[in-house]
C-alpha cells in the first residue's frame, strides 16, 4: 500500500511555544517529535493543507467584518493590514496581547476619495 506524502512548511517558535503531545503509549508529554532546536528556538514542519484550512476560515470572517467598512467620514478605505501568527498545533491566530483589555493588531488605512 502507497503512503500519501504529506505536504508541510518549517515554521519557527521560541521554545515557550512547546505544545504536548501523546507519546506512543497515549500518555501526554511535552514537546514535539518532528522538531529541530536552535537558541532557544524549534523548528516545526507543519501540514499545508491544515494552515490553508485555518487561512482560509481566518480569511472569511475578516471578510464578513470587514463587509461594511468602506468609508469612515470623508476617506475611502484603502488598505487593510492584518498581522497574524502560526500556532505549532497548525492554527492561524490574529497576533494580539492576552492581558485584561485583549487587544489584536490590525491596521486600516483611508484615503481621500479619488475625483
Amino acid at each position: 500500500m502507497e503512503t500519501e506524502m504529506v505536504r508541510t512548511i518549517p515554521v519557527v517558535f521560541d521554545a515557550a511555544a512547546a505544545v504536548s503531545r501523546t507519546d506512543d503509549f497515549g500518555e501526554a508529554t511535552l514537546g514535539m517529535r518532528s522538531t529541530t532546536t536552535r537558541a532557544g528556538r524549534f523548528i516545526k514542519d507543519v501540514p499545508v493543507d491544515q494552515l490553508q484550512r485555518k487561512l482560509k476560515d481566518l480569511t472569511a470572517a475578516l471578510g464578513e467584518l470587514l463587509t461594511d467598512v468602506k468609508a469612515v467620514g470623508g476617506f475611502e478605505l484603502s488598505e487593510v493590514q492584518i498581522g497574524v501568527e502560526l500556532t505549532a498545533e497548525g492554527g492561524v491566530n490574529l497576533i494580539g496581547n492576552l492581558t485584561a483589555g485583549a487587544k489584536g493588531a490590525m491596521q486600516l488605512t483611508f484615503k481621500p476619495p479619488t475625483p
